[in-house]
């Protein structure tokens, strides 16, 4: 229904966030209903993993550090790893978004692998989009208590508006960097 994560400033400070999924990214969605799908899990994944780099640059500042994420989907982490896709898909326009999105920010994005068992907290978030931000809240509260409060931080619209984008293939291939002064 949607994707979202969680991860942990320098103080141990916690948060969360969460982005839903349009229908049609979810009726898109390649599944055992719908075969002739044009959307696959991994790219649902690859979106989650740069929707938590973008909301990590626009609540910190990241210039010449590196942000290093966690996964359970060893496709979007080789995607991740090798900087690149084969296809020119959904995949492709988000390593697309990830590029512009690295050079803009001027950080390193690594991935890690993180057992589905291990990943759980992330899982809710993208799960449980049914829940009111309230709810959700008080969710992690009460199964994954931490010394301070969870806080919970949104996808900047743009980021969430330019990753739907490169999943339904509306977003051109990029063919240059952005303009940037150095």
């Amino acid at each position: 229904a949607g994707m979202g994560g969680i991860f942990f400033d320098l103080s141990g400070q916690g948060y969360l966030w969460r982005q839903p999924f349009p229908l049609e990214v979810q009726h898109r969605l390649v599944s055992a209903n719908n075969p002739t799908g044009d959307i696959t899990n991994s790219d649902l994944e690859q979106a989650g993993q740069l929707g938590q780099a973008s909301v990590i640059a626009a609540s910190f500042p990241v210039a010449y550090t590196t942000i290093a994420t966690c996964s359970d989907n060893t496709p979007a982490l080789s995607r991740l790893a090798k900087g690149a896709i084969s296809s020119d898909g959904a995949g492709a326009r988000l390593w697309g978004y990830a590029c512009n999105h690295q050079c803009l920010h001027r950080y390193c994005h690594v991935g890690y692998f993180l057992p589905g068992k291990a990943n759980v907290m992330a899982d809710d978030t993208s799960r449980l989009q049914h829940l009111s931000d309230t709810d959700l809240l008080a969710h992690f509260e009460q199964h994954y208590p931490q010394e301070q409060p969870w806080r919970l931080l949104q996808l900047p619209p743009e980021a969430a508006s330019k990753l739907i984008s490169a999943l339904l293939c509306r977003q051109p291939l990029p063919l240059t960097l952005p303009n940037m002064s150095v």
